[in-house]
Parts: structure tokens; sequence; C-alpha cells
């Protein structure tokens, strides 16, 4: 029987530029955007990990599944409509360590998966 368990959270920022008057390297200024988080909720059950997201934007995300020397082992595509939800996702996999992947467009965070 697989299960998934939480090893490692990692959250990703995201930030930006934005020119000023003059539009030079000088002039510009950095702009913190929210910070995404993406944690593995527990009670999943087997071959299945539920998902919070926070941080990210409306529109769609890619969940990925990546094995520990990042090859992509599945790739999925969901559409968030608030930005923050909670997802679902299936997997059939052997025993191992894994590296869960969601991201949009410049916004990237991966969570270690660890299946026993």
């Amino acid at each position: 029987m697989a299960a998934f368990v939480l090893v490692a959270k990692i959250a990703g920022a995201q930030s930006a530029t934005t020119p000023e008057a003059g539009n030079s390297l000088a002039s510009q200024r950095n702009v913190q955007v929210q910070k995404a988080v993406v944690t593995i909720l527990p009670g999943a059950s087997q071959h299945r990990a539920e998902l919070s997201v926070k941080g990210f934007r409306e529109g769609s995300v890619q969940v990925s599944i990546l094995s520990h020397d990042e090859k992509l082992l599945k790739k999925e595509e969901r559409f968030l409509i608030t930005g923050e939800e909670q997802l679902s996702t299936m997997y059939l996999l052997p025993k191992g360590s894994y590296y869960l992947l969601v991201a949009q467009n410049d916004i990237k965070v991966k969570q270690k998966l660890l299946v026993q």
C-alpha cells in the first residue's frame, strides 16, 4: 500500500521590476509579489495526494511529479479560479522519493514527496 509523506516544505517567491520615469536600469525598483506556497495535506488515500495552493494567480497551473533526478514522470494541467485552492493529484508510483512541482508562468514551487 503506497502512501505519501511530506518531507520538506519549500515556498517560492516571485519578484518583478517595474520601470519608473526615465526607463533606465538605474531607475527601476524591485517589487515583491505575494509568496506562493504549496502544502501537501495529510490524510490522502493510496495513490492520491491532496494539495493546498496559495499565492498563485487565477488561471492554469501545471502539477508535475518528477523523479529524484528530476525526470518528468507525470504532468497535469489544472485551472485555479481564485489562486488559493485545494487540488487532488493521482499517481501510481513505486515506493521512493519524488518531487512535486506546481508551476504557473514564472512562479514555481517544488515539494519533496515520499511514497511509502
